[in-house]
């Protein structure tokens, strides 16, 4: 692998339950760079914890299974390896922080022959996963259930490993205070597509997508004033059924922005804002393109008007004193 491939991409996962006529998981794609950080971030049951299962080839097949698309690690296609080659990845190069401890946990042997000689749950099958210095780390909700200083424990642990090993970081989680403090990307799914990615900058200075400012805006506001902006969108209703999502844009029944434009097949070009080389968004909103193209034509703008001004300044500080110049003339 070259220095400046990714350590691990993919491209255009689908996943499919039983015989359903629609993916859990749609055309995501993304990759990530050594050393790099991951937020998936979402409502329960968008599709994250099942992507993260693709990606370790943990799939309960049948009834669930990859359809179509691609994953390499390190330049290694992940989904035609062997029982025996996947036995020999997972715990080596690649682990995994499973959501819950209950069932990650095995009840027929104790504590200390599963690695750690704490008792507590989610302390040990973090362990678990970091015992042999893995070169990918998928965290499914790793702070779950633990109280504030042993999260931010965990949080350092795991920035702290990725700086010394150059390790790759997927953090899937709810929590976007979790998010703005460990990550580099930031990856938005909703029933099974990847609608937004790219920098974390972006994500929480200027997000594009109706889906990423809901969540944002679910964040508590300490100002008041603030608290019924028209910027912050509310989100109503509940998610659709995966199985079953809605025609268009699969936001639409939830978004405040839909129109008639929403409703018909969304496959009518892509959201670009803010996906770079890591990332490349699935959904296809109109309603975040144009706010793309807004911010493009007010950062031009405001280019515009700093180039005036160096220019200005440039001239200003070549030109004599007006009282130099009078007495040069005289």
């Amino acid at each position: 692998m070259s220095d400046n491939a990714p350590l691990l991409a993919v491209e255009d996962l689908s996943i499919m339950i039983g015989r359903q006529a629609q993916n859990l998981v749609d055309g995501v794609s993304f990759s990530i760079m050594p050393g790099e950080t991951l937020c998936i971030v979402s409502e329960s049951g968008c599709g994250k914890s099942v992507t993260a299962l693709a990606l370790m080839g943990l799939l309960q097949t049948p009834p669930v299974s990859v359809t179509d698309g691609r994953v390499r690690f390190d330049g290694r296609d992940l989904l035609g390896l062997s029982t025996e080659a996947w036995s020999a990845l997972r715990g080596d190069r690649m682990a995994m922080i499973f959501q819950e401890p209950m069932t990650a946990l095995n009840p027929a042997f104790t504590i200390g022959d599963q690695i750690i000689e704490s008792v507590m749950r989610q302390r040990t099958k973090n362990a678990m996963a970091l015992a042999n210095d893995p070169n990918l780390l998928i965290a499914d909700a790793p702070t779950t259930a633990l109280d504030v200083t042993i999260q931010a424990q965990v949080i350092n642990l795991l920035e702290d490993l990725k700086e010394e090993f150059s390790l790759i970081l997927i953090v899937i989680t709810h929590d976007l205070a979790v998010v703005r403090h460990m990550s580099d990307r930031v990856g938005v799914m909703y029933l099974g597509e990847l609608v937004a990615g790219g920098e974390a900058e972006g994500f929480f200075s200027a997000p594009l997508h109706p889906y990423s400012r809901a969540l944002l805006a679910a964040i508590p506001a300490p100002d008041p004033a603030r608290r019924h902006d028209g910027d912050r969108p509310t989100l109503t209703g509940d998610i659709p059924k995966p199985v079953a999502p809605p025609p268009g844009c699969r936001f639409h029944t939830r978004c405040p922005f839909a129109d008639a434009r929403c409703r018909p097949d969304r496959r009518d070009g892509g959201e670009q804002a803010g996906a770079g080389t890591a990332h490349r968004p699935a959904g296809r909103c109109r309603r975040a393109r144009s706010r793309s193209v807004a911010h493009l034509r007010g950062a031009y703008r405001l280019y515009r008007a700093l180039r005036q001004a160096r220019r200005y300044r440039s001239r200003s500080q070549h030109r004599a004193p007006a009282r130099d110049r009078l007495e040069l003339v005289g």
